[in-house]
């Protein structure tokens, strides 16, 4: 079934074009033309909002909050997520990849998702997780830094 969505802001990689209608066909545009007059009663009046793609976040940690909102409180991962892109989507972020930061015991920012068994087992059970390294000592840096330029 089309749906003709009519006087929108349409964003597209080269322009962005003011009095549009947008076709859309089952879950696909189908078609981006100027309005016409012919149309006015039909479809839904945007009033000038924009229709653009959705947008990709590639790194956020979002997702800890949502797993631990409390420092006593462990939600499921899988509620975590549905409640996090339920809000993002809501934002018109259609994709994003989350992270978790895994810090080793003693450090200051130990929360019960940051630790080993919990990142582990969120990664092992879901694609959507990405794990990465990231170094907080600048010395630590410096001396990876020189081994891999051959200074150490």
């Amino acid at each position: 079934m089309k749906k003709l969505l009519r006087n929108g802001t349409v964003v597209l990689p080269d322009a962005v074009l003011e009095g549009q209608t947008v076709v859309i066909d089952g879950s696909r545009i189908a078609d981006i033309y100027p309005d016409r007059a012919e149309e006015a009663g039909m479809g839904e009046d945007l009033q000038g909002k924009t229709v653009m793609p959705g947008m990709i976040d590639i790194h956020s940690d979002m997702i800890e909050n949502y797993i631990q909102p409390r420092s006593t409180a462990m939600m499921g991962f899988e509620l975590g997520l549905k409640e996090a892109e339920r809000v993002l989507a809501s934002c018109g972020i259609t994709t994003m990849f989350h992270s978790i930061s895994m810090y080793r015991d003693g450090s200051w920012d130990v929360k019960a998702i940051r630790q080993a068994p919990q990142v582990k087992k969120a990664g092992l059970s879901h694609q959507h997780l990405s794990p990465r390294c990231a170094l907080d000592s600048s010395s630590l840096s410096l001396t990876l830094r020189n081994r891999q330029l051959g200074v150490l």
